[in-house]
């Protein structure tokens, strides 16, 4: 990540904003020439920062905000908060022992060096090409930081609006926090008031309860409107324990209505192929390939065997899985990284307190795609043991792609599409479950010859398959003809 003072741009090495195009007349509202990052912030009043993962996912569900982990004060009318007052989304403990990478991220903090006095922000009035908005996702969710990214490389200034941490929004980017997740009636009223408050000439949803609302504020404002479509929600919510009860009902009736209304949007943007709606206004994939620009270059692995995970933390992605294989490897060490789903903290919780492997399995919490993947460094092997849900069969994720980019052997389960890429790569091994994870585990640290062979393999696919146009400066070009076409709107 660069690193950046509030008096540099914001984005180091961005391209510059494109200029107006003369086609689209001398009256277009004034933009914004020097994206800002607002900390919670009535849009008026900004602070410059620079930079902050993995997100949580939309309809994430209500039994987990109940429960406390990520529940915030509500918003009784719903204004944001002053710029004191957003409290920062908890980290999980940091472990004295982990590596470097966590302290450089603390160190780099744009909380330790940011101007706390008045922000040169956007005057009253300016405008954005582009406003990332989302009710249910943090703004350090590793698409969106891809979206963002890709749509500075295009010339595009970019407002980001979402949960957490300001810190962790993308860097080159206006970031407004909500602050923390809260309730359902929180979200509620972030659906209903945040598409009227982006100030993109293109607003881009991020979360299917957005849209309607969107959809409307489209109209009323003349702008145009994008919904990027992160998974199959309908097909979420069977994963979810809730989603078997009438809030399951209510949510898949919601989930419909949304998807109906997706497919008029402007330009629907979708994670794969089989992500619905199938048949949409204009309508186009983008697959959660990595930016490849965050990975670390490859090196030698640690001395100690230490394995990597990098997601939501939850008992169907792995959780347990996971720290059952360290226990059943006891030389092996394991970092973690992202946000522990409150229905699996109290496990967690007792797992530390009474396993012998506690002491070798590191969680840092969530952090910002670039400091998350520091703990690629010097590591032997990344962990992709989902469970074999109806979300996840047919589901590739991005964290094995980034895997193989930074050298890292394979640990994954048999999902048919995940399956195929570890036997195809011939960089690690699909496991039938913990108990055989473990095994595997011992078995590389008994041959580390073994492991290099794998890592190597890691390696060769990804120059032959993450090289190339990326999906996301493809999509930018889509979007840049979006806004210069709402620009020349009379």
């Amino acid at each position: 990540m660069t690193d950046t003072s509030p008096e540099e741009s914001p984005a180091a090495g961005a391209t510059p904003a494109a200029p107006a195009d003369p086609s689209s007349g001398a009256d277009r509202p004034e933009r914004a020439e020097a994206p800002d990052t607002v900390e919670g912030a009535d849009a008026m009043a900004a602070i410059e920062t620079t930079e902050s993962i993995d997100a949580d996912k939309a309809l994430e569900s209500e039994e987990d905000s109940d429960a406390g982990s990520d529940a915030g004060e509500p918003y009784s009318t719903f204004e944001f908060p002053k710029v004191e007052e957003v409290p920062a989304v908890p980290q999980q403990p940091q472990d004295s022992s982990a590596p470097d990478a966590a302290a450089a991220h603390r160190a780099e903090s744009p909380r330790d060096r940011r101007d706390t006095g008045t922000a040169g922000g956007p005057a009253r009035g300016s405008r954005f090409d582009v406003s990332i908005i989302s009710s249910g996702h943090d703004v350090a969710d590793a698409r969106l930081h891809r979206t963002a990214a890709a749509l500075l490389r295009a010339g595009l200034t970019v407002e980001v609006i979402g949960l957490g941490d300001p810190a962790g929004g993308p860097p080159g980017t206006r970031v407004v926090s909500l602050g923390r997740r809260g309730g359902a009636l929180d979200r509620a009223r972030r659906d209903l008031t945040i598409p009227f408050r982006a100030r993109g000439t293109v607003v881009m949803t991020l979360d299917p309860d957005l849209v309607p609302t969107a959809a409307a504020a489209r109209l009323l404002r003349r702008g145009r409107l994008a919904v990027d479509v992160h998974e199959d929600y309908l097909k979420l919510l069977r994963d979810r324990s809730w989603g078997r009860t009438w809030k399951g009902q209510v949510g898949g009736s919601l989930v419909r209505l949304c998807t109906a209304v997706t497919g008029r949007a402007d330009l629907t943007v979708v994670a794969d192929d089989h992500v619905p709606p199938l048949a949409a206004r204009s309508r186009v994939v983008v697959k959660n390939l990595p930016d490849t620009g965050y990975l670390p270059e490859a090196g030698e692995p640690d001395a100690v065997p230490r394995a990597l995970y990098i997601g939501d933390v939850r008992r169907s992605r792995g959780l347990h899985a996971m720290l059952a294989a360290i226990e059943a490897a006891d030389t092996w060490e394991v970092d973690i990284v992202g946000p522990v789903a409150a229905a699996d903290q109290a496990w967690l919780d007792e797992w530390r307190a009474t396993s012998p492997a506690a002491g070798r399995a590191r969680f840092h919490g969530r952090l910002s795609p670039d400091a998350a993947w520091r703990f690629a460094r010097g590591a032997w092997a990344g962990f992709a043991l989902l469970d074999d849900t109806p979300a996840f069969r047919e589901a590739v994720p991005t964290k094995l792609y980034e895997y193989l980019g930074s050298g890292l052997a394979v640990v994954a389960t048999p999902l048919p599409r995940m399956a195929r890429i570890v036997d195809e790569s011939g960089a690690g091994r699909v496991v039938r479950d913990a108990e055989d994870a473990g095994r595997v585990l011992r078995e590389w640290a008994d041959d580390p010859d073994q492991l290099r062979a794998l890592r190597r393999s890691a390696l060769r696919w990804a120059d032959r398959h993450l090289t190339g146009a990326s999906p996301s400066d493809e999509l930018a070009r889509t979007i840049s003809d979006l806004v210069r076409a709402a620009e020349r709107r009379p």
